[in-house]
């Protein structure tokens, strides 16, 4: 089936072998947020160090939001059926919505028990992390920020909007593992009061990392658009010959990919093949100029008491 001079299975199939590498990239990162996790958890009694719980508690969201993602891009890859006609592409944002609420009762956990050390501490109940501490922090440190690098890479080379989220999710694990191993470091040198702190800073860095990945879901999942792509929209669209005006433009994210529905004006007495033919035109001119899912135009007569024209 051809759309707009672009065969729509071969289309849909490219989709979904990009999906599936990024997929496959979901789970390198669940491994490595997985190892990272038991080492970090494992040594943290044994390290004496809040700061190092904390910052396996984060890496834990991480395993939690891989495996997520991992579902969510596996829904993507569903053909359409008749209770998804236009396919399966938004559970990928589902999935990152999902994410983010695992990740906000997390950063409540480690902001308790940050805030539970510095309460201790006041009370002379000190805990010197032991050097195992300081060794477990390091190694994930250097294990996030290499995960980083290849998360980025991948993201660039998919263009995937999920392993850009992912990657940006994995600069800050990587920052905090850094600052975690740091504020370990300040406490070994008798300043106590860091180990707890960063514990405190690591939970709330989870909560606003939670409440970003929130926000940007529920805004593509109530048909949130950015203002300025809908204006290079339009003005694509009425660079076409044939097209008097544009009268609306509507986009929204279907995970991934853009839909739109656009609405254009025509010569009075146009005949219906010619303003079918015309709309084929300028969907085709959008998909050459941006990777869209796909492109309902309408086409009208044009109105001569436009309000524009008062």
């Amino acid at each position: 089936m051809m759309d707009a001079g672009r065969n729509v299975e071969m289309d849909r199939q490219r989709r979904f072998a990009q999906a599936a590498r990024a997929q496959r990239m979901t789970l390198v990162s669940a491994a490595a947020y997985l190892v990272v996790t038991i080492v970090e958890l494992l040594l943290a009694s044994r390290g004496h160090s809040q700061a190092l719980l904390a910052d396996g508690l984060n890496n834990l969201t991480g395993v939690g939001t891989a495996s997520i993602l991992y579902w969510g891009l596996a829904m993507t890859r569903k053909v359409p059926d008749p209770d998804h006609i236009a396919g399966h592409w938004r559970f990928q944002t589902v999935a990152t919505l999902l994410a983010s609420v695992v990740m906000f009762i997390v950063s409540v956990e480690v902001i308790f028990s940050g805030s539970r050390a510095l309460l201790d501490l006041g009370s002379g109940q000190v805990s010197h992390p032991a050097p195992v501490a300081i060794i477990a922090t390091a190694i994930a440190a250097v294990i996030m920020t290499l995960l980083t690098v290849v998360m980025m890479i991948r993201a660039r080379m998919l263009n995937s909007s999920v392993l850009r989220a992912a990657s940006k999710d994995a600069i800050g694990d990587a920052l905090t593992s850094w600052g975690s191993l740091l504020a370990i470091a300040g406490a070994r040198m008798g300043i106590l009061w860091l180990d707890g702190t960063a514990a405190v800073l690591v939970g709330l860095f989870i909560f606003w990392s939670a409440a970003r990945i929130f926000r940007d879901a529920v805004f593509n999942l109530t048909d949130g658009f950015d203002a300025h792509l809908t204006t290079e929209y339009w003005d694509c669209i009425a660079s076409v010959p044939g097209v008097m005006r544009v009268r609306n433009v509507e986009a929204r994210h279907l995970g991934d990919w853009v839909q739109i529905t656009a609405g254009i004006e025509v010569a009075p007495y146009t005949s219906v093949e010619d303003a079918y033919a015309l709309g084929e035109r300028v969907e085709h001119e959008l998909m050459k100029r941006y990777d869209i899912l796909d492109a309902d135009i309408k086409a009208y007569p044009i109105s001569f008491d436009h309000p524009d024209d008062a």
